[in-house]
């Protein structure tokens, strides 16, 4: 699991991972967690998405893999790109989480703001552009 973390004054706080004990979950047992706070790591970090599991186990021992996506025009790396993270637990001794930062994915150029910060930008069907109602 991943957390954009902010502060007390809504101050931006860093990305935070989370991972937990997939074996008790299943079985409906208590299970743990152990969590990273990776802002000491990289204050830029931000908006991670953990991998979604469907279809076989990986081989035992591989480390889950997160997410983290670039943007160029926001200054932190030199071209669009993806970061891919390594986390794995050893249960044994849970508060020895393995991280394995950053290996680079280069990807085809995007721009990640769209609409200008407003939402209401994106083509729907019938032709209009409109902000997505609040749910009541």
């Amino acid at each position: 699991m991943t957390v954009n973390q902010f502060t007390s004054g809504s101050s931006w706080g860093g990305q935070g991972v989370a991972v937990f004990e997939r074996d008790k979950l299943l079985l409906g047992q208590p299970a743990r967690m152990v969590y990273f706070d990776l802002f000491t790591t990289d204050p830029d970090l931000g908006g991670m998405l953990p991998s979604d599991l469907d279809g076989p186990l990986p081989p035992d021992g591989e480390p889950n893999h997160f997410v983290q996506i670039d943007d160029q025009s926001w200054g932190y790396a030199p071209s669009d790109q993806l970061q891919i993270w390594d986390f794995k637990v050893n249960w044994e001794q849970p508060f020895c989480l393995h991280v394995h930062p950053g290996r680079v994915l280069p990807v085809a150029a995007f721009d990640s703001e769209m609409c200008n910060a407003s939402r209401n930008c994106i083509p729907q069907p019938g032709g209009a552009s409109v902000m997505p109602s609040p749910i009541a």
